[in-house]
């Protein structure tokens, strides 16, 4: 996904634990029987995108996605490798601003009604020592690309009654090969880099 944000302390609430119907104890590793990467569901509750772009050449601003869903074949134990596939609402852009948000779904950036998701589908993973050197096509206002980025697996264990497995990952893009009009139209204004934060938490289906 070369892969739009706001002060941090926006993200700490982001932080904390999700609300749970009971306490949880630390994650329990456990052995993952199969030999095989088996399916799991991005838990879009806590999954996270967050995106960085520059402000008029002077500071950088960050924003959020709320909305993220897909699915991924891995195996912990073997830490074989297999697809990923990621689907963002591009009209769930949160930046702690209506009107800019509004502005970020028209048509100068977004166009969230004729391209409702940005979508990655891996078609090369790799291991690369701790990490998956992960190649796919990134599709985003209509327009597909390749991409390549480095995904570092951050745990896996039984927790809240499924096996779950983390990622994360950074990618950057630059909205001008994307079509992005704004930032044509406008040069300096915004961007056109924008860098991509993913943290994946996802759940053996």
């Amino acid at each position: 996904m070369k892969p739009l944000l706001l002060p941090p302390l926006l993200f700490l609430p982001l932080l904390l634990p999700s609300p749970a119907p009971e306490a949880v104890s630390a994650v329990r590793t456990a052995s993952f029987a199969g030999g095989e990467p088996a399916t799991f569901s991005v838990d879009p509750r806590h999954s996270n995108v967050f995106f960085r772009t520059k402000h008029v050449g002077v500071s950088y601003f960050y924003g959020r996605f709320n909305r993220i869903t897909g699915e991924l074949e891995y195996d912990p134990d073997s830490r074989e490798p297999g697809s990923i596939f990621v689907s963002i609402e591009s009209a769930s852009v949160d930046t702690n601003d209506a009107s800019r948000d509004k502005h970020l779904r028209s048509g100068d950036f977004f166009s969230a009604k004729e391209y409702p998701a940005i979508e990655f589908e891996s078609t090369s993973v790799a291991v690369e020592g701790e990490d998956l050197a992960v190649t796919g096509k990134l599709t985003f206002h209509g327009v597909t690309k390749e991409v390549s980025c480095t995904v570092r697996p951050t745990g896996a264990g039984e927790a809240l009654g499924a096996y779950r497995i983390g990622f994360e990952t950074e990618l950057e893009i630059d909205m001008r090969e994307f079509g992005v009009s704004f930032v044509k139209k406008n040069p300096g204004a915004v961007g056109p880099e924008v860098l991509l934060r993913i943290s994946l938490e996802c759940t053996r289906n």
